[in-house]
């Protein structure tokens, strides 16, 4: 039997917005016992980070057929859920949208420095991520993200 699950909106909650958590997905997963595969439904802006890679990290986990299928939006880190995929389905007209991690921070130099180095520290950990699920290159990924690369189904699919 073929288990879903569903993944709208942003990823992780922030100070203003409730979000997807990972114990979010746990439950719609434990809740299809005799689930064989998993087909992901995925429409999101993106959001957390760390929720992301964590959401990615337990779909593999579970050593089951994962199909994900992107449906109107999938960006920033939706894409890195949307890899977790054995399948990969972008349906028509869906944006996939990479970039490089943003965020924000007030204080004294020193602490803006430090979260400056965490930013570039995630943008690393995603150039390398993307590297290693699609074979592209640091060198090839690292405009792409820089960019806010905006692609369709087709140009994602090719990558």
């Amino acid at each position: 039997m073929e288990g879903t699950i569903f993944i709208n909106g942003q990823i992780g909650t922030t100070e203003t917005q409730k979000g997807v958590e990972l114990i979010d997905i746990i439950q719609q997963v434990k809740s299809q016992v005799g689930a064989t595969s998993f087909r992901v439904h995925i429409n999101s802006e993106g959001g957390v980070v760390d929720t992301g890679f964590d959401i990615f990290n337990y779909l593999k986990s579970l050593k089951l057929p994962i199909t994900t299928v992107g449906s109107g939006l999938v960006a920033s880190i939706a894409t890195v859920i949307f890899m977790a995929g054995d399948k990969r389905i972008l349906t028509t007209g869906t944006e996939f949208m990479i970039h490089s991690p943003m965020g924000g921070i007030d204080g004294t130099a020193d602490q803006i420095e430090q979260y400056a180095q965490e930013v570039r520290d995630c943008e690393n950990r995603l150039i390398k991520f993307y590297s290693q699920q699609t074979g592209l290159s640091s060198d090839a990924l690292q405009p792409l993200l820089k960019n806010e690369t905006w692609l369709t189904e087709d140009q994602a699919t090719s990558l």
